[in-house]
């Protein structure tokens, strides 16, 4: 099922940019006179609208959506309903405009209810108070560490997929800009990738803080842990150096003992915990354990 999604998304964007240059082209040119204007207008303003939100993502790289951008929606259905209105109005089979419309609306849908989301196994040896499972991941100075030598404090390791994905970045940025809280807390901060070393050290690059970048190369860890995602990289990005498999976007708190108390796996990779949340339950573990939480 991944490898249908790596080719989905790809094709999806690709398919929202060549609609928009064409329903442009034929709004401004008006070289098909059998369709009205507003008809290709309906055409732009449903696939730009969901384009803008794919662009916005790359843009302002924000750590998380909303699970149904209504506004993306209603916007990219109101331009299908004016092309499909339209060709109603002048007695007309549905026309190129409104199946590029509808074409990329469908798909926004497909995105948000089949891409978006990754069904999650029972996992329980990631169950508050067991202990950490152990793994193996590499340092920017290419030493092993293992997960068994992260103890006598705490720690929260931050699972993303990539430099690629935005919402992964703006996680760590934002995990970034609470170093300071969380190092007065003695919480040590884990950031793990199956990417290169290269794009790692890039991202690492970025941060004046102290952050610790850690390769998880063919996605072992991932695999240990339960959180892989094989074979998920979008189509194309291979030719990045970046590899097919990739990681669900995973945060997990361990504290003194390698003991586990808080963990939270993303079964949609554009809904992920508030920065709050992982301060309260640091804050919290010392004293209660917490649950597991798939969202």
């Amino acid at each position: 099922m991944h490898h249908f999604k790596r080719f989905f998304i790809s094709f999806f964007l690709a398919y929202l940019a060549l609609a928009l240059m064409l329903s442009a082209w034929q709004l401004v040119t008006d070289s098909a006179p059998n369709t009205p204007a507003i008809a290709w207008f309906g055409s732009l303003l449903s696939n730009a609208t969901i384009l803008f939100f794919f662009v916005s993502l790359f843009l302002r790289k924000p750590a998380r959506t909303s699970e149904h951008p209504l506004p993306i929606t209603l916007l990219s259905a109101t331009g299908v309903i004016v092309t499909m209105m339209q060709s109603q109005g002048s007695h007309q089979q549905p026309g190129t405009a409104f199946w590029l419309a509808a074409i990329g609306f469908i798909a926004w849908i497909i995105y948000l209810r089949w891409y978006s989301r990754s069904p999650i196994p029972s996992l329980p040896h990631l169950k508050p108070g067991k202990n950490l499972p152990g793994f193996q991941v590499i340092k920017g100075d290419g030493q092993v560490l293992t997960s068994q030598e992260c103890i006598n404090k705490k720690y929260l390791w931050l699972f993303y997929r990539g430099n690629w994905c935005p919402l992964c970045v703006g996680q760590v940025q934002e995990v970034a800009a609470q170093w300071r809280e969380l190092d007065a807390m003695g919480v040590e901060i884990m950031l793990v990738s199956p990417q290169p070393q290269t794009h790692t050290q890039a991202l690492a690059k970025r941060f004046k803080t102290p952050m610790t970048f850690l390769h998880d190369p063919h996605n072992q860890a991932a695999q240990r842990l339960g959180i892989a995602a094989p074979g998920s990289l979008p189509f194309g990005l291979e030719l990045l150096g970046y590899e097919p498999d990739v990681v669900l976007p995973t945060i997990i708190i361990s504290d003194e003992q390698g003991k586990i108390r808080y963990a939270h796996i993303s079964d949609n990779y554009r809904v992920r915990p508030e920065p709050k949340v992982l301060i309260d339950r640091l804050r919290s573990s010392a004293t209660q354990e917490t649950e597991v939480n798939y969202h």
